[in-house]
């Protein structure tokens, strides 16, 4: 491989991957954003490849892997050792602040509906519907005031694609979508 492998300090090594890299790992950038089944042994090799040329000895101990494109169809990985406590990242969320997911037929739109009515009957918190004809899908606005936003996340994530958080996006959507259900959409979809 001519991949270029960069030590930064000894607990940190730059990776720089060029798009015929990436295709000889069978790989792609998305893979790497999204994750894949090769995923996990590419990035074992890389971490070996990167032990051996750049001397990155965090073997053993959490890595914190970060992955930047490259304007010629690569990307950057950055392998960074991040000692022996364990530190937990969590997105802090409002319960209160919308999700808006976007679902590309009617179908998987009435499939999440109900699986998410199965989760938490009767408190579907505040949800709507809406119609974007420029991205040609069903946009569901849900703010989840029961249960954690990321089990809500989680749960829509296996029909949909998560599309934006917040009041702001939320009234981007108001103002350029049809709206097609105003309230409680979560229990009106599911019930058909």
């Amino acid at each position: 491989m001519i991949m270029e492998i960069k030590p930064v300090d000894p607990h940190r090594v730059r990776i720089a991957l060029d798009a015929a890299d990436l295709r000889r790992l069978g790989i792609d950038y998305r893979d790497l954003i999204e994750g894949s089944p090769a995923l996990g042994p590419v990035l074992g090799s890389l971490f070996r490849l990167a032990a051996r040329r750049a001397g990155f000895s965090d073997t053993g101990r959490r890595i914190l892997i970060e992955v930047y494109p490259a304007p010629d169809g690569g990307c950057m990985l950055c392998f960074s050792g991040l000692g022996d406590t364990p530190v937990r990242y969590r997105p802090l969320w409002e319960s209160l602040e919308p999700c808006l997911f976007a679902f590309e037929d009617a179908d998987a739109l009435f499939a999440g509906c109900r699986a998410l009515w199965r989760l938490m009957p009767g408190k579907s918190g505040v949800s709507s519907l809406y119609w974007a004809g420029w991205a040609g899908a069903f946009i569901l606005s849900v703010c989840p005031q029961e249960l954690p936003p990321g089990r809500v996340c989680t749960l829509l994530g296996e029909y949909a694609r998560l599309i934006g958080r917040g009041r702001l996006r939320e009234a981007v959507l108001k103002e350029h979508a049809c709206l097609l259900c105003g309230e409680n959409a979560v229990a009106a979809l599911a019930a058909l």
